[in-house]
């Protein structure tokens, strides 16, 4: 499921491209996420395409505030 997300995000015919990951608790969200930045960490250049790949945790904000205040 990792590499098919990380061909569509890298799919310049997508672009742009928005992935959205839902489930129930314990369904393994965050492992699919963590194995699709690994997909996408940084290896040798192959093309001119610089990729940042920028991690949240939710679970560290206040749900009264929003995520996005801190």
């Amino acid at each position: 499921m990792a590499k098919t997300v990380v061909q569509s995000v890298l799919d310049d015919a997508l672009d742009p491209v928005t992935v959205g990951v839902s489930g129930a608790w314990g369904s393994g969200k965050t492992t699919v996420l963590r194995l699709i930045e690994d997909e996408l960490a940084p290896k040798p250049p192959a093309t001119d395409t610089t990729i940042l790949v920028i991690s949240t945790d939710p679970w560290r904000y206040d749900p009264g505030i929003g995520a996005k205040e801190p």
